[in-house]
């Protein structure tokens, strides 16, 4: 929709940039391996029908990420598609951004992520403002900076 009027925008908790955790509301299905197996399943064409696998971003394999991500992927602008420009455009039309989350929040890993930051390949936590500039590579779109 290139043509909305959404003044104020407020996301609770929401991972912005994506999910890389071990969290308590998956443990039941992967008692000892989630977070570094669960890339096997989110980035086939079949995980990527669960809501969960769509914000899946394993920082090991980000390549994988940025080739099968249907969702997290294309909104960030890490990977080009024909409605990029816009959805960019639109994000940027928004008159004010409320990001809330914090690092008691138990689900949401890295709770950073809540504010466009995400690990990088060492699992350190790159705040949005260390990412790379728009324009540097497909995938320095993160966090759709401006």
């Amino acid at each position: 929709m290139d043509d909305h009027n959404v003044d104020s925008f407020i996301s609770l908790s929401s991972p912005q940039m994506g999910q890389y955790g071990d969290t308590d509301y998956l443990k039941w299905l992967f008692p000892t391996s989630m977070r570094s197996n669960l890339y096997r399943i989110c980035y086939s064409p079949w995980g990527q029908e669960f809501s969960i696998c769509n914000y899946w971003h394993d920082p090991h394999h980000d390549d994988l990420y940025l080739n099968a991500s249907s969702f997290l992927a294309l909104i960030n602008g890490e990977r080009d598609h024909p409605n990029a420009t816009v959805w960019r455009k639109n994000f940027l039309r928004v008159g004010h951004l409320v990001l809330i989350g914090g690092p008691d929040d138990g689900v949401i890993t890295p709770w950073q992520s809540s504010f466009f930051g995400f690990y990088d390949a060492n699992e350190t936590v790159l705040e949005m403002e260390e990412q790379l500039p728009v324009g540097s590579s497909v995938k320095a779109n993160h966090g759709v900076q401006g």
